[in-house]
């Protein structure tokens, strides 16, 4: 944190032209508005161009042909957003889109570490304030709902863990040795929130705990958008293309040589169809795989209490802004699924190239007739022996 501060203490140097670079009281005119919007004009009948003006309290700048700009504005090196119907500068806390932003009093966007009031923060590299699991220069933090950096003792989905004086997690808090079912754990990283800032650490909900020590793993996400088969032909899961690359690439990607020392090799029943009867597969051995029908059913209980595939809450999932890039398809409504997905299991669907899938709502389904080869969301499942 030290280093932090120092490095905060220089970007106030380096900022403190900017700030002082705005005009401290109004200048001598008048802020007129045209046909083409807001612009200011001098006392000797000039308008104001290329700079910016404080009037009432709030700075306005005034492009090269003498408007007030609005929106997103690069002044300078810097980022400024200007509300579209006042034409003034933003400052403090601003919600825009999908993400929070902290503009300082000098109206430039912020980036990066920045400690606000008593709180540190991170804005990334685009502005965007961090939530949730992150990783940064190798190191693993955690911000909260409202982007507040996690320091000490903290209970996150029902489990502690520690972090150091600088949010920095500690070792021993992905040691799961001692998790109960239900529990959310840290394992291995995967690229998620689709910015070129490292991989983050992958959260995965604990459904089963084995005699022999070991975990059953579902990724609580949705981590990447695949189709099931890449040829329209028929298939099941010992043969399907998604089968090799969560074996291959995904596996090499996201599990360092250690954690994959941990992870044992899941030897997989595949069943045929038990309505229709298509064809299961034969049985496989697998490092990374996908639920069964029967294991989503098993593991997630319905929203009536059940566990026969119907609406479940436990059983939908969201998926990540990486994912969002691959492909894959986040639902928007006023349903209580708005922002879920539908994501792969690895049994067969209603005919030889279909697949079962876990529709928004929770709701085990088999009969996705789309366009083939359709993709859909990955989330995979291991078995780790910590």
């Amino acid at each position: 944190m030290k280093r932090w501060k120092k490095w905060i203490a220089l970007c106030m140097v380096l900022i403190f032209p900017v700030i002082f670079s705005l005009p401290s009281s109004a200048a001598d005119g008048t802020l007129m508005v045209g046909d083409r919007g807001r612009y200011y004009q001098y006392s000797d009948g000039s308008l104001a161009k290329n700079e910016w003006i404080l009037i009432s309290g709030n700075y306005y700048y005034f492009n090269t042909y003498g408007y007030a700009v609005n929106a997103w504005q690069q002044i300078g090196s810097k980022w400024y957003y200007f509300d579209k119907e006042t034409n003034i500068m933003k400052t403090d806390w601003f919600f825009l889109g999908s993400a929070w932003y902290y503009f300082a009093k000098d109206g430039a966007m912020r980036l990066g570490w920045q400690k606000i009031g008593k709180f540190w923060y991170n804005f990334g590299t685009d502005g965007h304030m961090v939530t949730g699991w992150k990783s940064i220069n190798q190191k693993q933090y955690y911000f909260d709902d409202n982007g507040r950096m996690a320091t000490g003792t903290v209970t996150i989905a029902g489990k502690q863990y520690t972090f150091d004086d600088n949010g920095v997690l500690q070792s021993n808090a992905t040691d799961f040795t001692s998790a109960k079912v239900g529990d959310i754990v840290l394992f291995g990283k995967y690229e998620q929130d689709n910015v070129d800032n490292g991989k983050e650490a992958i959260e995965w909900i604990v459904l089963d705990k084995y005699s022999d020590g070991s975990y059953l793993l579902i990724s609580r996400f949705g981590l990447d958008a695949k189709p099931f088969n890449d040829k329209l032909c028929a298939f099941s899961w010992d043969m399907c293309t998604l089968r090799k690359w969560m074996n291959s690439t995904f596996y090499n990607a996201a599990f360092s040589t250690t954690e994959k020392s941990k992870i044992k090799t899941a030897s997989l029943t595949n069943k045929d169809n038990f309505f229709w009867g298509t064809y299961g597969g034969a049985d496989t051995k697998d490092n990374v795989f996908l639920l069964s029908d029967e294991e989503a059913k098993k593991y997630f209980k319905d929203k009536d209490g059940t566990h026969n595939g119907g609406d479940s809450s436990d059983r939908a999932c969201r998926l990540t802004a990486y994912a969002i890039a691959q492909g894959g398809e986040e639902y928007y409504g006023n349903e209580w699924w708005s922002h879920n997905c539908w994501y792969w299991l690895r049994s067969p669907g209603q005919y030889s190239n279909y697949a079962a899938y876990v529709y928004r709502n929770g709701y085990v389904s088999y009969d996705y007739d789309g366009i083939d080869p359709m993709i859909g969301v990955v989330r995979p499942a291991i078995i780790v022996k910590p």
